[in-house]
């Protein structure tokens, strides 16, 4: 269950009643379609909804698994097209996102300690193809780009006190929003590509929630460690679930 919390007045200025309703609608439908794919996920999960201006340009919103059982989201009520429309199109795709990194402990707070800067890069990742292949949504930073390689690289220098928002979301050079995304899913969809071996693995446990669970991101961790040494085909690997 999640249950939607709004950072409003009491005259529910920033989410009238219409709003309100659309988010729960969403957050009512997406839940289920989630814990069948995700079952360790907490049993109570709360969504905090605020409006703002610093959100995705290409979406009008965005999310952040703040705990394990909670989840803040952002929409910019200002843009053209309106709160509720992007509340009805986009929320449930970030939900998707946000509670496969709740899932996953990969959270700001009470989460998995980190152990190396590509840590982030391949939790990012796994959550943008969770969010694509299960949710159903190409996001523009889980394109993959033609320079991958160098970005690469680039991010294995990285030490684990790198700052994240610099590289997750806004670089000094330029970078940002989906050229930083598509950074730091690179290596993910290099992995997950139609007619890899992960690929085709993945895609079988989108429909056995018995085995969707750590394991999976474990054992695709460990296949994009290899793929950061050359071996991108998986010929020699074998995956036993």
């Amino acid at each position: 269950m999640i249950l939607s919390r709004f950072l409003d007045t009491d005259d529910k200025r920033f989410f009238p009643s219409e709003l309100r309703s659309v988010i729960r609608q969403s957050c009512r439908a997406a839940e289920p379609e989630v814990r069948i794919l995700r079952p360790t996920l907490p049993s109570t999960i709360e969504l905090a909804a605020q409006t703002g201006r610093v959100v995705i340009p290409e979406t009008g919103e965005v999310g952040a698994a703040v705990a394990p059982d909670r989840v803040s989201w952002t929409v910019d009520p200002s843009r053209p097209e309106g709160a509720n429309v992007i509340a009805r199109t986009q929320l449930r795709f970030t939900l998707f996102h946000e509670l496969h990194h709740c899932a996953r402990g990969w959270v700001f707070r009470g989460g998995t300690p980190r152990n190396s800067f590509m840590d982030y890069v391949v939790s990012e990742g796994l959550a943008t193809a969770f969010e694509r292949d299960a949710g159903g949504r190409l996001p523009p930073w889980g394109v993959y780009p033609s320079d991958a390689s160098a970005w690469v690289a680039e991010l294995l220098r990285l030490p684990v006190t790198a700052p994240y928002d610099q590289w997750m979301f806004q670089h000094p050079d330029g970078r940002g929003g989906s050229a930083i995304g598509r950074e730091r899913t690179s290596l993910t969809r290099r992995s997950l590509r139609p007619g890899c071996r992960l690929h085709n693995w993945y895609s079988c446990q989108l429909t056995r929630s018995s085995r969707w669970q750590e394991s999976m991101c474990a054992r695709a961790y460990r296949l994009l460690l290899r793929a950061m040494s050359g071996n991108e085909t998986f010929d020699i690997v074998k995956i036993e679930v």
